[in-house]
């Protein structure tokens, strides 16, 4: 199911919970009790997902995901793996990686005309 769909999915739910609010259960053991604030909430965690944010250690501070290609994981991994000594090397290697980003990053961006 692609995000879009889930989204829609979750959407119609929801609207069908809020035209039907008045035969909403009112007892915690009725298997359908508060299940729009469920749905909101799942509906929200989708939206923080396709937008790369997620929550960390539930401090609920967002937090932008990072996602890196497997050679450049191998690349940090090469510089980190072989002991304290050679942390400098795999500090550097992400620095590197950074810098590789950031300068992908102002090359797809158009310059602001004025």
């Amino acid at each position: 199911m692609r995000h879009e769909d889930a989204d829609n999915a979750l959407a119609d739910a929801l609207w069908w919970f809020r035209g039907f609010r008045a035969a909403q259960p009112t007892e915690a053991s009725d298997a359908t009790f508060d299940m729009q604030s469920k749905l909101l909430d799942a509906r929200n965690w989708l939206k923080r997902l396709a937008e790369g944010k997620r929550r960390v250690l539930g401090l609920g501070e967002p937090e932008q995901g990072i996602v890196i290609t497997y050679a450049e994981f191998e690349r940090l991994y090469d510089g980190l793996r072989h002991g304290i000594e050679d942390r400098e090397v795999g500090v550097a290697t992400a620095k590197q990686i950074l810098e590789e980003y950031r300068a992908e990053l102002r090359g797809t961006k158009p310059g602001v005309p004025f």
